[in-house]
């Protein structure tokens, strides 16, 4: 007879990734695993460790936090695709492992696509860097290292021109509005923001500019600041 918790079974059911789940980025049913017995988030861990690491599976390794999910996590560090591996580098530091986190970034950066972990590098990128207001608008470290801004700043150009190539034949990265403007916006608007230059990207400041006149866009941005 099958000894199964109802919270292990609504997990099992959630790894059945279809096309509509894949596309909205929905993840596994973490609520399910923080219901499951110990021996259940155990078992959860062995058997993911036999597919190939995806950001979903990073996801129940940090929320497990296990000896063994966190060998897992270490190994989705050289996993084959670039979100993933940065997904896992973020989880570990979140837990506390004393990962090189600047540094696996840094080479991280040189890898990432607009469709394989770009958004997760920006967003750790902002993270580990002090962003404390300066005069020119840099993003520094506390401490100046000379090959960490260098090798930030030549990347930042490299995925900008990227991006800037991509959008010379459409309007929107998809073709069409979608979810991956909303989830790339922000990060290259905070970009803009701080000072980086995009005088030499004509077509993602048309972008960036054609998404921010958007009616909800425009509300959102708006909510940051004071009421008057």
């Amino acid at each position: 007879m099958d000894s199964r918790s109802n919270a292990a079974d609504r997990f099992w059911r959630s790894t059945k990734i279809g096309y509509v789940e894949w596309h909205d980025g929905t993840g596994y049913d973490v609520d399910a695993v923080r219901e499951m017995t110990p021996d259940e988030r155990d078992d959860v861990v062995r058997s993911l460790r036999n597919r190939s690491p995806g950001w979903r599976e990073v996801e129940v390794y940090g929320l497990v936090d296990t000896p063994e999910a966190r060998a897992a996590l270490r190994e989705a560090l050289v996993a084959p695709s670039a979100e993933t591996r940065l997904h896992a580098a973020a989880t570990l530091y979140d837990l506390g492992d004393p990962i090189a986190i600047d540094a696996f970034v840094a080479k991280e950066l040189a890898t990432v696509t607009i469709i394989d972990g770009m958004t997760i590098a920006l967003r750790l990128a902002a993270r580990v860097y002090d962003r404390r207001p300066r005069p020119t608008g840099e993003l520094l470290a506390k401490d100046k290292v000379p090959h960490a801004i260098e090798r930030y700043t030549s990347e930042t150009k490299r995925i900008v021109a990227l991006l800037d190539q991509h959008l010379s034949t459409r309007e929107y990265l998809e073709g069409e509005y979608s979810v991956a403007d909303i989830s790339h916006f922000g990060w290259f608007e905070f970009l803009r923001q701080v000072g980086v230059s995009f005088s030499d990207a004509p077509n993602v400041v048309r972008w960036l500019d054609r998404i921010a006149m958007r009616t909800a866009v425009a509300r959102g941005m708006r909510v940051p600041l004071p009421v008057r």
